[in-house]
C-alpha cells in the first residue's frame, strides 16, 4: 500500500499519471477541438476528469507547464488561460495611486 507522502511524491513527479481517470482512453476525447469538432466536444473529457483521482496534479501539471490545447483536470485551454490570469491578478499588489497630503 502507498502512503499519502510517497503518493504526494510520485504526484510532483509526474507518477499520477498512472492513476490517471483517462488512462487508456481514446486521447481524442480530450482534444475535440483538435480533431475539427465542436469546442462541446468537452462534456466527455469533463466527466472522466471529474471521476478522476488524480484531477488536481493533472491540472497543476498542466498550469505549470503552459499546456495550451486540450482538456487537462477537467479544464481547457481557455477556461485554464483565465485560472492563470485570475491567479496574476491576486499575485499583484494594487498600487496606490492617491497623493499623500
Amino acid at each position: 500500500m502507498t502512503s499519502n507522502r510517497q503518493r504526494s511524491e510520485a504526484d510532483r513527479g509526474g507518477g499520477w499519471r498512472h492513476r490517471a481517470g483517462c488512462l487508456g482512453l481514446d486521447t481524442n476525447i480530450f482534444f475535440p477541438v483538435a480533431e475539427g469538432r465542436s469546442p462541446d466536444g468537452t462534456a466527455q473529457a469533463k466527466s472522466v476528469c471529474q471521476a478522476c483521482p488524480v484531477r488536481e496534479p493533472c491540472l497543476q501539471w498542466a498550469l505549470s507547464q503552459g499546456v495550451d490545447h486540450g482538456v487537462w483536470g477537467g479544464f481547457t485551454a481557455s477556461e485554464r488561460r483565465a485560472l492563470r490570469f485570475r491567479a496574476a491578478r491576486r499575485r499583484v499588489q494594487p498600487v496606490n495611486t492617491r497623493r499623500m497630503p
